[in-house]
């Protein structure tokens, strides 16, 4: 304060989520999450804007759900191989 610099307080995740300020400035929403049948709060998008504000649209892809194309579209492995490595435990398989 004496220098005139502005700062403030760097939180922790969960001393954000846990500051009523937070809520009550809109910083967290509530995304749903289909395979916990639930919604979950989530840091909000910043900067907040008056104008073309964004808003979280999804929470993010399900664990695995991208395996199967990354394996066999960026990496070439066939579906067999892909077998193979959930046969073995080294990747689950598709929707679990």
């Amino acid at each position: 304060e004496n220098a005139s610099v502005p700062g403030g307080l760097i939180y922790s995740v969960e001393e954000m989520f846990n500051d009523p300020q937070y809520e009550a400035r809109g910083m967290l929403e509530s995304v749903s999450v289909p395979s916990l049948q639930r919604s979950i709060k989530v840091p909000a998008l910043c900067p907040r804007l008056h104008v073309g504000g964004g808003k979280t649209e999804w929470a993010g892809p399900e664990l695995g759900e991208h395996t199967n194309a990354v394996l066999s579209g960026l990496l070439g492995l066939s579906q067999k191989r892909i077998e193979e490595l959930a046969d073995a435990g080294a990747i689950g398989r598709s929707g679990h």
